[in-house]
């Protein structure tokens, strides 16, 4: 009885659906974790100076905010869970797109389409779509409980890899390459 009693008191009722939330969520911000890291240094090694280093953060921040308000417009219309599938597929394209290009504007575009993080916090529509699904996956009595889990899953998905990719050396190798992998890693974390 103990052990219901911790788990009824620590974890959230969710439906199959917020549990799925909560997944993504964590691997979305995972991945904007180590991304926020090693994302000026790979362009740096890149070739890029400082000038177009600021402009590709300024261009995905800007995306970031334009996205938002795209296709969270569109998400009820559309459908939520395709609106978060679509972001994804782009977050992907983007992860992809930094580690095929050098070219400062294909960089900035994708940053801009993509909703790349240079923070490592939540950047795109996904934070506002799922927080407008959330309370539909649980009973009107948890839904302060779900968010605030929501938050905390988010916080330290985001806080771990942050602290993991801090050294692409750790990854056995030269810092360029690991920098490289980690964009790919992104990519490939964000599509599952």
């Amino acid at each position: 009885m103990a052990h219901l009693a911790w788990r009824q008191r620590w974890l959230p009722q969710l439906s199959a659906d917020g549990w799925l939330l909560f997944v993504t969520c964590g691997l979305r911000l995972f991945a904007y974790g180590f991304l926020s890291i090693v994302l000026g240094l790979y362009l740096a090694s890149l070739g890029l100076d400082s000038a177009a280093i600021g402009a590709i953060f300024t261009a995905a921040l800007i995306g970031g905010a334009v996205m938002t308000v795209v296709l969270t417009q569109a998400a009820d219309r559309l459908g939520r869970r395709s609106i978060l599938m679509v972001g994804s597929a782009l977050m992907a394209l983007a992860g992809a797109a930094f580690a095929l290009t050098e070219s400062p504007l294909l960089l900035a575009a994708a940053a801009i389409l993509g909703a790349i993080s240079p923070s490592g916090k939540e950047i795109g529509p996904f934070l506002s779509v799922e927080q407008a699904i959330l309370p539909q996956t649980t009973g009107d009595e948890h839904r302060t409980h779900v968010f605030a889990a929501y938050n905390i899953v988010g916080s330290l998905a985001g806080a771990l890899w942050a602290l993991a990719s801090s050294d692409p050396e750790l990854l056995d190798l030269p810092p360029a390459a690991g920098n490289l992998a980690l964009s790919w890693a992104y990519a490939a974390t964000v599509l599952l």
